[in-house]
């Protein structure tokens, strides 16, 4: 499956777009869960098909949600958010064609072949993301993650990539959100938005992944998802290049301290809610005894 060939960006900037656009690919999603209910038991490559789909779709559906809080009126986002969810949207119908195909006709040609490995990344050039981007991004990993996480978690021993493939993801959503979360508020520098806008973006390949992988043992043969992720036009034209050496070694220690920070803040604010439940359980004892005296 090809990724979208318009390279967006070029142009991409803060400028915002109207998200009416997107309104019939989110009615899109209807058709994918629509398909569940239509794979028989036992059909796992057309499994594999409906999972990836369903993947892109629920990521682009989060990535876009707060643009549809009245659906009759959507709202405007970034121009590369609308963009971006655009480009996911676009890669479900194929999918869902051919897992329609796999079950009628059983390991027959299909346009795209498994495994679906995602693509079609849309990146601004010389500007930095917009924290409603990341944020959007953000909920469509923890979706994603989570989508993942009833299959996977309850297979068998013979899931075992499966497993490793959603720790990966998981590992990723947690990391992008440590690393926000981490600046208790205050401005995200631009390496440190990129940075989650990875990890958020690698948590989606690596569910799409285990998911493939556990209604299909072995057909992701011998791929390496990072190194799917790291080239092989995984970004658009115009974006950075991966972090290497020193500089991939800074922000590895960035978001390990940041993800540290935010455990530390996670236990002191803990520690206070301890201490004030425990506080206003001896108050009322004491009322009570005050009362039980008089």
């Amino acid at each position: 499956m090809a990724a979208p060939g318009f390279d967006w960006s070029g142009w991409l900037g803060h400028h915002d777009a109207s998200a009416a656009g997107l309104a019939g690919y989110r009615r899109l999603g209807a058709q994918v869960l629509d398909l569940q209910e239509e794979l028989p038991a036992g059909a796992g490559r057309a499994r594999a098909y409906f999972h990836a789909a369903r993947c892109l779709q629920l990521f682009a559906d989060r990535l876009v949600e707060e643009a549809f809080a009245d659906p009759a009126r959507p709202g405007r986002l970034p121009q590369i958010t609308v963009s971006q969810a655009e480009s996911l949207y676009r890669q479900t119908p194929d999918l869902i064609t051919a897992a329609r195909q796999e079950v009628l006709a059983p390991g027959g040609p299909r346009d795209v072949d498994l495994p679906i490995l995602l693509q079609g990344r849309v990146e601004p050039r010389g500007h930095a993301l917009p924290l409603s981007h990341l944020q959007g991004m953000l909920r469509g990993a923890a979706a994603v993650v989570g989508l993942a996480e009833g299959d996977v978690r309850s297979a068998g021993s013979g899931a075992a990539r499966a497993k490793a493939l959603f720790a990966e993801a998981v590992t990723n959503r947690d990391s992008a959100q440590y690393l926000v979360g981490g600046l208790d508020g205050g401005a995200l520098p631009p390496a440190s938005t990129q940075q989650a806008a990875d990890y958020a973006w690698a948590a989606l390949a690596y569910a799409m992944g285990s998911l493939q992988e556990w209604a299909v043992a072995g057909i992701l043969g011998d791929i390496d998802i990072d190194t799917v992720l790291e080239g092989h036009g995984q970004r658009n034209q115009g974006s950075e290049p991966p972090a290497t050496g020193l500089e991939a070694e800074l922000r590895a220690l960035q978001a390990r301290e940041m993800r540290e920070a935010e455990q530390q803040r996670w236990r002191a604010m803990a520690e206070r809610e301890e201490h004030g439940e425990h506080h206003h359980h001896h108050h009322h004892e004491h009322e009570h005894e005050g009362w039980r005296g008089w």
